[in-house]
């Protein structure tokens, strides 16, 4: 194919300068990346012989998104080659080019979507493969002697470059699978849920619920068991080894005591009488009564501020000097029983000297009174007024307003923000460092970052009076006119006669003079400038509108007698295509004929 090589800044349309014949392309796939071999040729038949060809390699998605995938720029040495070539994308040897996050291997994978930035699509900015979605590849390519790029015709990446997703499944080769094989055959088990999926893995980690490690039971370990032991609960989630009681060989129990036991009904106990049990009622048991005092050989109860029983049930009597409910005060007994009751009088509570000792949230009303002092490092707040006799003094002041009233309180200067919406962003009023002296005003600096005092100071012609509430600024004479202008800074400015120097029109400003040049735009070097007469004439002469808006097919511009251009046919012996192909028909009235002839 014919590649059309752009010298200058313009677009590939300009077609001027050399051309290229690119010979062969061939897309293969190595281990390392893919491999793009070919030889460019120049129209002659000359191989290019360049030592420093630069090739931008891309691959773009196969639809009408056409969005870049991958694109690395390589250089390649021809002075030896002959024009031959052979890069490969991927390998390292190039400069990859795109911002993706994905590598080679993925831009050819169709198991992912992908997302791009607008500036990498045509149209879009996403791109889902389908199974058997193939790539375009695309190549431009520059070897010194133009700018910008030339590029190839795209080609279309099918089944060898694509091969490298045949190793894999879903982008994952097959040693990172795992497969159901019984005697060399694979079988064909229905997919797992993520349930069963979930506790595969807590099988591998040991935390499965439904199966327990060798030598442990329910997550603790099993002790090391001799012939006849068994396990036991240790109480605390543990096992221990315990050996069953198969027969019952303590010596101090009676051989009737280990027969078997007689069954007894209800409220009935065993009773022994030397020589076997049998069932009794059980009538030794005592029977409650009430007692004020005493019971013989059970309990002993004071009679006064102490427990009575009840129908067998044990209770402290009320006092009559205690009435229900809840007190700040109270007096017990040495028992520890409340006597009396009482309010907090200011006497019971006592002074409290020790920082820390009383909560600001404890103080929701009243009074601080006394020389009391406030000294806290949090905030202050309050939705009421901070009024002092004294002075308040503060790091730093947030407020919308401050008022300064004078001596008696009667009237005050405000100092107010401006209105809510109005102040659009912060800014800082920073008093000058000392008092400013008789007739200075206050104002921003010229860096505009505080304020200081100025001075109003009178020029030439100019009086300057402070009086009581005002400023007068009077001007006397007739003034001295312009003192400067373009650079110059004479008291007389003169403007010259224009003249034709430069290359482009422009001022020119010596010795208080200022001249205005516009060059003729005929002269050499000239980039703008003044037309004269006789080429506007000229130029008004040249070709002017053609009798029509448009040129019909097969005609033909040709001057006409008036010096214009006017639409024509080609007839007599030749006609003329709409291609530009001119066929000969006739030679001085002998017929030809137009068909080829046969060999």
């Amino acid at each position: 194919m014919y590649l059309k090589v752009v010298r200058g800044i313009l677009n590939l349309s300009l077609m001027t300068g050399a051309q290229l014949l690119f010979v062969t392309g061939q897309i293969s796939y190595a281990a390392s990346g893919i491999t793009y071999q070919g030889r460019l040729m120049s129209p002659t038949g000359a191989p290019v012989t360049s030592s420093s060809v630069q090739f931008k390699i891309q691959i773009r998605t196969p639809g009408t998104e056409d969005c870049l995938l991958y694109e690395e720029i390589q250089t390649l040495d021809l002075s030896s080659t002959k024009g031959t070539f052979a890069l490969s994308l991927g390998d390292g040897s190039g400069t990859r080019q795109d911002s993706n996050s994905w590598n080679l291997f993925d831009s050819l994978s169709n198991r992912k979507a992908f997302t791009f930035s607008a500036a990498d699509c045509t149209a879009g900015t996403s791109y889902t493969p389908g199974a058997t979605d193939n790539r375009k590849f695309r190549v431009h390519f520059n070897d010194g002697s133009f700018a910008g790029w030339e590029s190839l015709p795209v080609q279309t990446i099918n089944f060898i470059p694509m091969s490298i997703e045949s190793y894999a499944v879903g982008g994952f080769p097959a040693s990172s699978l795992l497969r159901v094989q019984d005697g060399g055959t694979l079988g064909t088990p229905s997919a797992l849920s993520t349930a069963q999926y979930n506790e595969i893995l807590a099988l591998v980690g040991g935390t499965s619920s439904f199966h327990t490690k060798a030598g442990q039971l329910g997550g603790s370990n099993l002790p090391a068991l001799t012939s006849g032991q068994t396990v036991v609960s240790d109480g605390s989630g543990g096992w221990s080894a315990a050996t069953p009681l198969t027969s019952e060989s303590d010596p101090n129990v009676s051989a009737f005591a280990k027969a078997s036991l007689p069954t007894c009904g209800a409220g009935e106990v065993l009773k022994a009488d030397g020589t076997s049990l049998s069932c009794v009622t059980d009538t030794s048991g005592g029977t409650p009564a009430d007692a004020t005092d005493s019971t013989k050989g059970i309990a002993s109860f004071p009679v006064a501020g102490g427990l009575s029983v009840s129908s067998g049930a044990v209770s402290i009597p009320d006092q009559g000097s205690v009435t229900p409910g809840a007190y700040p005060k109270v007096t017990v007994n040495p028992k520890g029983i409340v006597t009396a009751h009482s309010s907090l009088s200011e006497g019971d509570i006592p002074t409290l000297s020790t920082a820390g000792k009383v909560s600001g949230d404890a103080i929701t009303s009243g009074t601080i009174a006394g020389s009391t002092a406030v000294n806290t490092s949090g905030n202050i707040t309050t939705s009421g007024n901070v009024t002092a006799t004294g002075s308040l003094s503060s790091a730093s002041l947030s407020t919308r307003q401050i008022d300064l009233y004078d001596s008696d309180n009667t009237n005050k200067i405000t100092l107010v923000t401006p209105a809510t919406g109005d102040l659009t962003s912060d800014y800082s009023l920073m008093f000058p460092t000392s008092l400013g002296s008789a007739n200075q005003v206050l104002g921003m600096n010229a860096a505009g970052t505080a304020l200081e005092n100025k001075s109003i100071t009178a020029g030439s012609n100019v009086t300057i009076t402070h009086s009581a509430g005002g400023i007068q600024i009077s001007a006397s004479g007739g003034g001295s006119g312009l003192s400067y202008l373009n650079g110059e800074t004479g008291g007389t400015q003169t403007f010259a006669v224009p003249g034709t120097s430069g290359t482009a029109p422009g001022w020119s400003s010596s010795s208080n003079t200022h001249t205005l040049n516009i060059p003729m735009a005929s002269a050499a070097g000239v980039t703008a400038g003044l037309l004269s007469k006789t080429d506007y004439d000229s130029f008004s002469g040249k070709l002017s509108a053609v009798s029509g808006s448009s040129l019909a097919d097969t005609n033909i511009w040709v001057g006409n007698g008036s010096g214009q251009a006017a639409a024509v046919a080609v007839s007599g012996d030749a006609t003329l295509s709409n291609t530009g192909a001119l066929s000969v028909t006739k030679i001085r009235g002998t017929s030809v004929n137009s068909s080829a002839p046969t060999l």
